[in-house]
Parts: structure tokens; sequence; C-alpha cells
């Protein structure tokens, strides 16, 4: 025999469970990002170093957007898929300055089509305006090559990306050491899982100098940036292996 009144207070319990989580979510969504989140986010804004167009991905783009509205920097944090009104807005609002319609037109389908059309009508401004804190992937279709800039990347053409393969190295590792000192000052806030996304990113960049490097020829100079990148995010294991085969190979 079915228990009706049990059931009624089974469900009763349900949906005010879920209750409390919603108002919880919604609370949490106002107090936004904590304070080693938000400190993180105006470390990597910094190093977009007044780019119009900052293209992110995941916990990174509550985090970056706060802080670049904090900072009045005017900088769009476009996420990779997807944005809620606010953000469309306000880079539909931005891309009014571009001359190109192509361009403006492709920001409909998303920041990927958006970055390519850019970058084919006008590479320079791409370069100066645009950002990327995550998938630097999508600038190599047309010749291009995501140079670490601090945490962040910028799209440079890769008959150039050597040259300034030094300069990389110098700003990675003053932005990982920056990153290093807040982490440092409270080490279980640096383990939480608000942290992780900055920590990855600081790894995906030296990972990527790491490459950059080695196939610059500079091999003791790549095996400094995969240590590095290792060292501020082990989980992601790449830099650890690229390291390995460079010792395995008799670098330093």
């Amino acid at each position: 025999m079915v228990d009706f009144e049990s059931m009624k207070t089974n469900v009763l319990s349900a949906v005010l469970a879920l209750s409390v989580l919603a108002a919880a979510s919604a609370r949490a969504q106002e107090a936004g990002p904590s304070p080693l989140a938000a400190e993180c986010a105006a470390l990597v804004l910094q190093d977009a170093a007044g780019a119009r167009w900052i293209l992110a991905d995941g916990p990174l783009v509550p985090a970056l957007r706060a802080a670049a509205k904090a900072a009045g920097s005017g900088a769009v944090v476009l996420p990779l898929l997807g944005g809620d009104e606010e953000t469309l807005d306000a880079a539909d609002a931005a891309a009014a300055d571009i001359p190109q319609p192509e361009v403006r037109a492709a920001l409909a389908f998303g920041a990927g089509p958006f970055l390519r059309a850019w970058l084919a009508a006008d590479p320079e401004a791409v370069r100066t305006n645009v950002a990327l804190a995550a998938a630097p992937f999508l600038v190599e279709y047309a010749g291009f090559e995501a140079v670490p800039d601090g945490l962040l990347f910028r799209a440079v053409p890769a008959a150039a990306a050597t040259n300034g393969l030094p300069a990389a190295a110098e700003s990675y590792e003053a932005a990982r050491d920056a990153l290093g000192e807040l982490f440092s000052s409270d080490m279980k806030a640096s383990l939480s899982p608000e942290a992780a996304p900055f920590r990855s990113l600081a790894a995906q960049a030296g990972d990527r100098l790491g490459c950059l490097l080695l196939r610059a020829g500079e091999t003791n100079a790549a095996l400094d940036a995969f240590l590095s990148a290792d060292s501020v995010y082990p989980p992601g294991g790449s830099a650890a292996l690229n390291a390995a085969s460079l010792v395995r190979r008799g670098a330093r």
C-alpha cells in the first residue's frame, strides 16, 4: 500500500532543499569571486595591457569580467561558448568600432569565428586588441602563433614569433612569480577549486612558451619554462612530460 502522506512529505522536503540550494547559488553569484580569485583575476588583467577583448572560458569568465569592471578597464571578456545577455550586449557595442563588416557579423557565431575573421582581415589589430586566456590554438590556422604575454596569449605572425621569445620568457616568469606570491599568502585558499583555473592558465602559458623555445633551438630555456609551468600546476601533466623528455635527451 502506497503511503501518500509520506510521499507528500518527501516531495515537500525535496522542493525545500532545491529552494535552499538555489538561494545559496544566487547569493554566491551576487557575492562574486572570492578575494583570492579576485586578486588572481586582477593580476591576469594586468597582462592584458589595454586589450579591448579577452577570450576566456569556464570560471575565468566571471572572475575576469568582475576584475575588468572593478578596474574600469572597458575590456570585454568574451566566453568561447555562449554568454549572458549583458556580455553579448557589451560585445556588440565594442564590435561597433571594428571597421570590417564581416568581422562584426562573425561575432554572432561566437568567439572562434569572430577571432578567425578578424585575423584574416587585420592581424595587427588582433595583436593589439585581443588577449587569450583560453584556446590559444584558435590563432594557428593561418600562420599565427599564440605567444605567452605574462599569463595570457597574443596572436603573433609565426615568422616573427621567435624574435619576441626572450621578452616573453621574462614576462612569463614575472607573472608566474607574482601569482605564486598570491598563493603563498594563503596556502589553503591557493588549493581551492577557485584557484585551479588560474594555476592551469599559468601552466598552459609556460608549457606553450617551452614548446616555442624548443622549436627555436633554445633547449635549456625550454626546460626552464617547462619546470616553471609544472611547479605552478602539477596536475596539468603536459609540462612535466615535456621536461622529462628534454632531460632524457641531455638537457641540464
